[in-house]
């Protein structure tokens, strides 16, 4: 993710209980923010889940490959 992607969800993130507590009644704050808290952890949990599919499906490229392992080995004289 990058900078910009980050800071927007920050502002987001930061805007969001004043924006519902602007939007519901005075009675239903406590259970529209824990709404809220719900499915950012729900949104968050998914993202990271799918974020390791990803990169578990990703080849991966390293200076050893499985056919030649990199070992150590003494100075030839």
């Amino acid at each position: 993710m990058t900078i910009v992607g980050s800071t927007g969800i920050g502002f987001a993130d930061g805007a969001m209980p004043a924006l519902i507590m602007g939007a519901v009644p005075r009675s239903e704050t406590a259970s529209a923010n824990s709404f809220n808290t719900l499915m950012r952890s729900i949104g968050s949990s998914v993202s990271a889940a799918v974020t390791g599919v990803i990169l578990a499906q990703r080849p991966r490229t390293s200076a050893a490959s499985p056919s030649r392992p990199r070992t150590a080995s003494a100075p030839r004289c």
